[in-house]
């Protein structure tokens, strides 16, 4: 991993951690991001059983929920939910 992008083949990512109420922590930092990147809840982990329908309705940036295990072959597939409004056209194009 590295702080700043270099060659295609190197993927860039940054880890932090921060004090206070999680949630809001997690969509404070979702709204200044492109992309929000989660895994699936599956153990407690301070954070609400809702967060992916919280971050959703709340951060206005593009969720990818990522699968624990999945197959590679199965990511070359992307589902868009979609309400017909300005909002969600605006954030569609951002994503694409």
């Amino acid at each position: 991993m590295v702080e700043t992008p270099v060659a295609a083949t190197s993927v860039t990512a940054h880890w932090r951690r921060d004090a206070g109420e999680a949630m809001q922590r997690l969509l404070f930092h979702a709204r200044h991001h492109d992309l929000v990147v989660m895994a699936p809840p599956t153990v407690l982990d301070g954070l609400p059983p809702n967060r992916l329908e919280t971050l959703v309705m709340g951060c206005g940036r593009p969720l990818l929920i990522a699968p624990t295990g999945a197959p590679m072959r199965a990511l070359d597939t992307a589902m868009v939910c979609w309400k017909e409004t300005c909002d969600a056209a605006r954030a569609l194009s951002a994503a694409m």
